[in-house]
C-alpha cells in the first residue's frame, strides 16, 4: 500500500511537472515578443512599416553571432576559452540545425498574416536553457516561406534573449544582420 501511494504521488508530480512545462514555454514565447515590441531597436527598425506578425514557424538561429555576450552569460572568456566557445557553439549549431516546423506557441501570439507584402515579422528559435533567439525583418516580397521573410539584400535585427526562473527576461542583446 505504502509503494502504491509513493508511486501515485511520483506520477501526480510528474504529470503536473509535464503541464507546467508548456505553460511555461508559452508564457517564455509571449514574453519575448512584449520584450521585443517594447525595445528600442525594434521601434527604430519598424519605423514606417505597416502591420506586425509573428511567424508561426520554429526557425533555426545561429547562436555564433552572440559568442561574447553569450561567453560573459556562462562564464566563459579569455583568449582559449572564447575560441573554446566559438567552436562548440558551431558543432552545436551543425548538430542543432533544423527546417522551420509550426508552432502554435508563436503562431498564436498574433492574428496578423506574416505573408502580407510590407509587413514586419519576428521569428523565433526553440527555447534552450532559458535563451531564446528572436529575428525581426520586413517581408519585402511578400510571400508565406522562410526565404520571403528573410530574402536577399535584407536587413534584419537579431535578439539573444536571456530568461529567469520566473519566465521574464532579464536581459537581451541585439545585433544587426544584413543578407547580402
Amino acid at each position: 500500500m505504502k509503494t502504491l501511494s509513493i508511486l501515485t504521488a511520483l506520477l501526480w508530480s510528474l504529470s503536473a511537472y509535464a503541464q507546467a512545462r508548456p505553460m511555461r514555454l508559452a508564457q517564455c514565447y509571449q514574453e519575448a515578443y512584449r520584450s521585443v515590441l517594447a525595445s528600442s531597436e525594434f521601434k527604430k527598425f519598424r519605423e514606417n512599416q505597416r502591420g506586425v506578425a509573428v511567424f508561426d514557424s520554429i526557425v533555426f538561429e545561429d547562436q555564433s553571432l552572440f559568442t561574447v555576450e553569450l561567453g560573459k552569460h556562462w562564464n566563459y572568456q579569455g583568449p582559449k576559452k572564447e575560441n573554446q566557445l566559438r567552436d562548440s557553439l558551431a558543432a552545436v549549431d551543425t548538430k542543432t540545425w533544423h527546417k522551420p516546423f509550426y508552432s502554435p506557441l508563436t503562431a498564436n501570439l498574433t492574428v496578423a498574416s506574416a505573408t502580407e507584402k510590407g509587413c514586419v515579422v519576428i521569428l523565433f528559435s526553440c527555447l534552450h536553457k532559458d535563451v531564446l533567439l528572436a529575428e525581426v525583418s520586413v517581408n519585402h516580397e511578400g510571400g508565406a516561406a522562410l526565404h520571403d521573410i528573410l530574402s536577399v539584400f535584407n536587413q534584419t535585427v537579431r535578439y539573444l534573449l536571456f530568461f529567469g526562473p520566473d519566465g521574464k527576461v532579464r536581459q537581451y542583446h541585439t545585433q544587426l544582420v544584413s543578407y547580402n
